[in-house]
């Protein structure tokens, strides 16, 4: 089951949006977690690289002036809150027709 954090503070009740069965879409505020039976946890970076057809630690590290450095968390979450899933997209292209 899947939950949307981001309702937590706009409900009343304080609590988030549950959707029984379905996984939210990512979006740039990583504001998406799963219910489990011990309580709710947000996706991890790798899980959303996952879910998005990316290799673990895809989103990892990125180059600046040159340099090799580690991207933060933040930064992570909002690179593949953007990203498209790159399953879909190889799936919707093999089925184009060439003319």
């Amino acid at each position: 089951d899947g939950i949307r954090f981001d309702h937590c503070v706009d409900s009343p009740t304080g609590r988030g949006r549950v959707q029984k069965g379905v996984a939210t879409t990512l979006d740039l505020s990583a504001t998406q977690g799963v219910l489990l039976d011990e309580g709710i946890r947000k996706f991890t970076e790798i899980e959303e690289e996952r879910l998005q057809g990316f290799p673990d630690d895809w989103t990892k590290y990125g180059l600046y002036n040159g340099v090799v450095k580690e991207i933060s968390k933040t930064q992570r979450y909002k690179l593949l809150g953007n990203a498209v899933t790159t399953n879909v997209v190889k799936e919707i292209a093999s089925r184009l027709k060439i003319s």
